[in-house]
């Protein structure tokens, strides 16, 4: 399957998912792991200027919501977030080989309204509660960011002895912040009580069903005991639907993509000038390698492609 190409405008705000190979729990919550996560957050914040919004990590996959501030940075945040992460995890559980899912990370782009960040912002929020895990977010053992706490939170972290070079340039110590996304519809701090409202409905929610059905959330304990080369009992299911786009205006979603394959076209149609032996291209906007590691020319983002398409709805 082709890998699709990373589209990240200025501002634009992300949903990554990731998965480990075979849904091993090698990202189990102890100590160790969960300082090494964080730390590596703060690293790939500081490097890119990708701003965090929620992030929650389970023992085998893990969510987050983010904005690529200046654009065209997420693939560079993906290389150098995910490559760390996995290596770094492979060190502290004496492995090797690959750590993540082959098929790589999702990447949903989602659309700065509040209906959307509402929408995905606790389904990362959520992930502990809705698998059955934990009866409250808070009580998740590793990393798992409230939307009430966006804003307000800081997450500090302290190199890992285990893989890192205590003479090497990653400093000693990193921190996390959690901002609360721009949205164009309302205010942050209205986003912000909207999303943490709706959380807790659906934490209230997952607790009557637990309740009404007799079963029991697992807890720390049991989540601690799991050894980290074991794998759920029911596999994910297979041929699942990745969108890449997060919009509830269907209107503007279809516009979304539409933009998206006019631009896939003409990325395609310099690339084929530069296979004929042209040097003096301009490629489309988001085109992070031919312009960062390869030195060609790439058009500038001009403005807000969502203001932009919503602006040119009839």
């Amino acid at each position: 399957m082709a890998t699709p190409l990373v589209i990240s405008p200025p501002g634009s705000i992300h949903q990554l998912s990731f998965r480990t190979t075979t849904g091993q729990f090698w990202f189990r919550p102890d100590e160790l792991t969960t300082q090494n996560f964080i730390y590596l957050l703060g690293y790939a914040e500081g490097a890119t200027n990708v701003v965090h919004h929620l992030v929650t990590l389970l023992s085998n996959h893990g969510h987050s919501l983010l904005t690529d501030v200046e654009g065209d940075r997420l693939p560079e945040y993906n290389t150098r977030f995910f490559s760390l992460l996995s290596r770094s995890t492979n060190a502290l559980r004496g492995r090797r080989g690959n750590l993540l899912d082959p098929e790589g990370v999702n990447d949903v782009m989602v659309a700065p309204f509040a209906e959307d960040l509402i929408a995905r912002g606790c389904y990362v929020s959520m992930q502990a509660v809705a698998a059955e895990l934990v009866s409250h977010a808070k009580k998740w053992p590793g990393v798992c960011v409230r939307p009430c706490e966006m804003g307000r939170l800081q997450l500090t972290a302290k190199r890992s002895e285990t893989f890192y070079d205590p003479e090497g340039e990653l400093p000693e110590s990193m921190t996390a912040t959690f901002a609360i996304p721009k949205v164009l519809d309302c205010s942050q701090e209205e986003l912000r009580q909207l999303m943490s409202e709706e959380h807790n409905r659906q934490e209230h929610d997952k607790r009557e069903e637990m309740a009404r059905s007799g079963k029991s959330f697992a807890g720390r304990k049991k989540i601690l005991r799991q050894l980290p080369t074991t794998s759920p009992k029911q596999d994910p299911p297979l041929f699942e639907r990745k969108p890449h786009i997060a919009c509830k205006n269907t209107p503007l979603r279809i516009s979304m993509l539409e933009w998206r394959r006019r631009r896939n076209q003409q990325y395609r149609m310099v690339l084929d000038q530069v296979r004929s032996g042209e040097k003096h291209v301009t490629f489309p906007i988001g085109t992070w390698v031919m312009h960062f590691r390869l030195g060609f020319d790439r058009a500038p983002w001009t403005e807000c492609i969502w203001s932009a398409l919503l602006a040119a709805e009839p």
